[in-house]
């Protein structure tokens, strides 16, 4: 049968599956697998499973935000994935981080809603530790400047940059003055669903991320992820999974 949304069947895809946001960097981390095919792409999930110094492994765009994740995550499982890793970008919060350093969430903060669907607000969203320890491993043996700590996971992109123009902009600003005074560094879109949907249906998750920003993010220091970024992001990733 197949998938409705990722339109997958049984057998496409690996244990291990990579998750970035975009659909072109699907394409770009599956160029570094041998034997890369190509096996769906629908809608915003594009999806390629190869080799990686001869285990199968998988690597499955997501879209951006909770919503999508979550559908992504259930097919994928329905389908076998046993350990999926998100790969992307993120906003920094922590003047400690610079452009281009990679994090490791070691936790998020549940700001998106999709997760309330699965477990209550009480229950943390938290990655599987043996990932985060393959991760930071990896990391730290490409010499990679690391840092790992809690992520926001939000649903709106742009309320970060500019909350007064909306009318809950005292909650907005209220909750994430809180979140960064208890220590956040960075925030993304996606990792809190992944872990708690993980968590739920009894698989591994982690997220390695690349800040995009310098400090506290603002639309003047946003950028796309340069290339050496993304190559970075992608080599740390792979290096990790080939010690699952």
């Amino acid at each position: 049968m197949k998938m409705m949304h990722v339109g997958l069947t049984e057998g496409d895809i690996a244990q291990t599956v990579l998750l970035p946001g975009s659909p072109e960097r699907s394409a770009a981390i599956a160029s570094y697998f041998d034997q890369a095919e190509e096996k769906a792409y629908n809608r915003e999930y594009r999806t390629f499973t190869g080799f990686l110094d001869g285990k199968p492994i998988s690597v499955c765009s997501t879209g951006t935000g909770g919503p999508s994740t979550s559908i992504a995550v259930e097919e994928l499982v329905q389908l076998g994935a046993k350990n999926l890793i998100r790969i992307g970008t993120c906003l920094a919060t922590s003047s400690s981080v610079s452009r281009g350093d990679l994090i490791i969430p070691n936790g998020a903060v549940r700001m998106e809603g999709v997760a309330n669907h699965y477990s209550p607000i009480e229950f943390p969203a938290v990655p599987d530790l043996d990932l985060v320890e393959i991760l930071e491993s990896a990391a730290l043996t490409m010499k990679k400047q690391l840092h790992i700590g809690t992520c926001i996971t939000r649903s709106s992109y742009y309320t970060p940059f500019d909350a007064s123009k909306r009318p809950v902009r005292q909650t907005l600003s209220g909750l994430w003055t809180s979140y960064v005074e208890g220590g956040a560094i960075c925030t993304d879109m996606e990792s809190a669903v992944l872990f708690i949907v993980g968590s739920c249906l009894n698989v591994k998750t982690a997220s390695l991320l690349v800040a995009v920003s310098d400090g506290v993010p603002t639309l003047q220091n946003l950028e796309d992820m340069p290339q050496d970024c993304e190559t970075s992001l992608i080599e740390t990733a792979l290096a990790a999974v080939r010690g699952l």
